[in-house]
């Protein structure tokens, strides 16, 4: 006559032990918003996004450009860094060209548990190119040690870049590497030991080669 109970206990450890994990998957970090706004006046996109609080996540902020089949790491954040419930990033290295850029979040819990926010798309106009340079330091005048090196055109995958930055005195310093976010991960570096006035950059790829004058102040 105990034969059904046992059955429906059998039933139900079989069904629990097929996905034990099931209480601590990623479902439960869960994404309360992501919105994004783009900022005419700066040319800069702003994101914003906010998970429950118990989480405590560190995210890395990723895009892809025309298209959802190439996202790369634009930057992190990490748990201490909410603000008032929120979670803010700002994407300043805006293409030249019009296009469309699309975002999300890869979120890892202390758990190391993995979740993505949704997508967001948001329509870039382009930089408004003043020469017919292919590459563009912006801003230029250069200021607080922070500026952008932006490409026109899209960059092959792994394509090399060789950048080296002369002064006045003929000094040099010299950066290279195969992506264009890493490139300026290391100009940002660069920029607070750089002297002040008159820079070159020779830019070079597989491609073709330039030099852009850069007043750094």
């Amino acid at each position: 006559m105990k034969a059904p109970r046992l059955i429906t206990l059998l039933l139900i450890w079989c069904a629990w032990s097929a996905n034990p994990t099931v209480l601590a998957s990623v479902e439960n970090m869960s994404w309360l918003y992501f919105q994004s706004t783009f900022d005419k006046e700066t040319n800069q996109v702003n994101l914003a996004w906010s998970m429950l609080k118990e989480n405590d996540p560190n995210f890395e902020i990723e895009r892809s450009i025309n298209g959802i089949a190439n996202f790369e790491v634009i930057g992190t954040l990490e748990s201490k860094d909410e603000l008032n419930g929120e979670f803010h990033f700002l994407d300043k290295l805006l293409p030249l060209l019009p296009a469309r850029l699309y975002y999300r979040i890869k979120a890892t819990s202390p758990r190391e548990m993995e979740s993505y926010s949704e997508l967001v798309m948001v329509e870039s106009p382009g930089v408004h190119r003043l020469s017919d340079n292919s590459w563009r330091v912006f801003p230029n005048p250069i200021v607080e040690n922070s500026a952008r090196l932006a490409y026109a055109y899209e960059l092959g995958r792994g394509e090399k870049i060789n950048v080296k930055i002369f002064d006045q005195f003929d000094r040099s310093w010299e950066i290279q590497t195969d992506s264009l976010q890493q490139l300026n991960f290391e100009l940002d570096r660069m920029l607070a030991i750089l002297p002040k006035g008159l820079l070159i950059f020779h830019i070079q790829t597989s491609q073709h080669q330039e030099r852009l004058k850069v007043i750094n102040r």
